[in-house]
């Protein structure tokens, strides 16, 4: 007479068989859990540059005169000029704008090459996880004016590959006189010619 129930065999294998598909839940689960962080990553990534890109553009848009690259290409000051709260420059005595608040964009990195670079504005960190930031100067000559832009250029490495984003922005006070090399004041009618 044979007893009912499972024999050793058939346990084992059940057994065998529920192992094998917690491993493959497990697996699929640390496998989602991975593309879960490297999106959530990528996406923290990809919205700090977004805002770093928007604050350089309004800082260089909104510039004077008075632009420069330092410390080989890693550093960019911005003087901006002062205006009210409609938006409109302020002027000085003699019919000039004032000059306002200066910006500075500063790339640092570290000294161990595996680590990522920093890029600063005004001593506050805007986008970290970087490889290099490069900021340049491009004049064209337009008849006797010359038209100033500024080019940003950053680099970053992530599981994909390397990528690098680069941006051509112009000064809107300077760009808006491309040709006339000279600003007019509306105060005294004085002209003065920006210099880069």
């Amino acid at each position: 007479m044979r007893k009912k129930g499972f024999t050793m065999v058939e346990m084992l294998l059940t057994v065998c068989l529920l192992a094998f598909l917690i491993f493959v839940i497990i697996q699929l689960f640390s496998f989602a859990s991975k593309y879960y962080n490297f999106g959530t990553f990528k996406l923290r990534q990809l919205s700090m540059l977004r805002i770093a890109l928007e604050l350089l553009k309004s800082d260089i848009r909104e510039a004077s005169g008075d632009l420069r690259i330092i410390n080989g290409n890693k550093t960019l000051l911005i003087r901006k000029f002062t205006s009210d709260s409609t938006g409109q420059l302020r002027y000085d005595k003699s019919g000039t704008p004032e000059s306002g608040e200066l910006c500075e964009y500063r790339f640092s990195s570290s000294s161990d090459k595996s680590a990522s670079g920093i890029l600063y504005r005004n001593n506050r960190a805007i986008l970290t996880d970087i490889d290099n930031v490069d900021f340049a100067f491009n004049k064209e000559q337009i008849d006797d004016a010359q038209l100033l832009r500024v080019i940003v250029t950053i680099e970053h490495q992530h599981k994909g590959g390397r990528s690098k984003t680069s941006i051509h922005i112009s000064p809107k006070h300077l760009s808006s006189w491309a040709r006339d090399p000279f600003w007019v004041s509306i105060g005294n009618d004085q002209r003065f010619k920006y210099k880069f």
